[in-house]
């Protein structure tokens, strides 16, 4: 089953009649992107031998073993799991916050887990760890976590271009999460970004242009599949898009 927040069932509605008329179903996510794992419950017994595998590695002071004991954890959810993945999410090692975050997407409920990633995404221990705020932002979509405190600062990270990796995941959020009024901000990437007029002194220099073309790169595919989530629709122009957005059609989404 489809994972949306609640302010987008309104809008699925339409869709799904729009749907039933014949457009084609959403494609799964482009290549490139990591598929999410498949999770199953622990009984009580795998779920002790699970967290004493953690507990060794974790007594071992060995990284790569964390690791290793933690990926268990992506395929597993039991209710004792969360606490000591949070714990973990706090290591010196970004490598195994990123692990752990990743965990933390398999557990639940969102209402328990979801504020503890929101905290990983805004702790100022990872300012500078982009692969954990990405993670954390993957695993919250996961969750389907969207509070308006969560989703607008996910919109603020995308809006910052700071990370490639951040940018993506956030893209992927709002498709994964049917986010309708993300539209507008994602068009704007559906084709390469260009100055309006080359010619104009007041644009930026060619570094700037460079910049933005390496992420459209990174993350065009993804827009392509979060608008097609989110709409039915895939049109290769931004022009084509604000045409569209136009229409009764995309107004009965919600789009304005």
């Amino acid at each position: 089953m489809t994972r949306v927040c609640l302010a987008t069932l309104a809008a699925l509605f339409f869709a799904s009649a729009l749907f039933a008329q014949g457009e084609e179903q959403p494609k799964p996510p482009p290549k490139g992107l990591e598929p999410d794992p498949t999770v199953e419950a622990a009984d009580e017994e795998r779920a002790k031998a699970l967290l004493a595998a953690l507990d060794a590695a974790v007594d071992a002071k060995d990284e790569n073993g964390i690791i290793s004991a933690v990926e268990a954890f992506f395929t597993a959810s039991h209710e004792d799991f969360a606490k000591p993945l949070e714990k973990l999410a706090s290591h010196r090692a970004v490598s195994v916050r990123v692990a752990a975050v990743k965990a933390l997407g398999s557990q639940g409920p969102a209402k328990k887990v979801g504020p503890v990633l929101f905290r990983i995404l805004m702790s100022p221990q990872n300012k500078d760890a982009r692969p954990v705020m990405a993670m954390a932002i993957g695993s919250m979509r996961r969750l389907a976590f969207c509070p308006k405190p969560v989703v607008d600062e996910i919109k603020s990270q995308f809006q910052k271009r700071a990370d490639m990796a951040v940018m993506r995941e956030a893209v992927r959020y709002f498709g994964g999460l049917k986010m309708v009024d993300t539209v507008p901000m994602l068009v704007e990437w559906v084709e390469r970004p260009e100055p309006a007029n080359p010619n104009s002194p007041s644009n930026p220099p060619a570094s700037y242009w460079q910049t933005m073309f390496e992420i459209w790169t990174e993350i065009k595919a993804v827009v392509v599949w979060s608008l097609k989530e989110i709409t039915g629709k895939e049109y290769e122009t931004e022009r084509l898009w604000r045409e569209w957005m136009g229409t009764p059609e995309a107004r009965k989404l919600g789009i304005r």
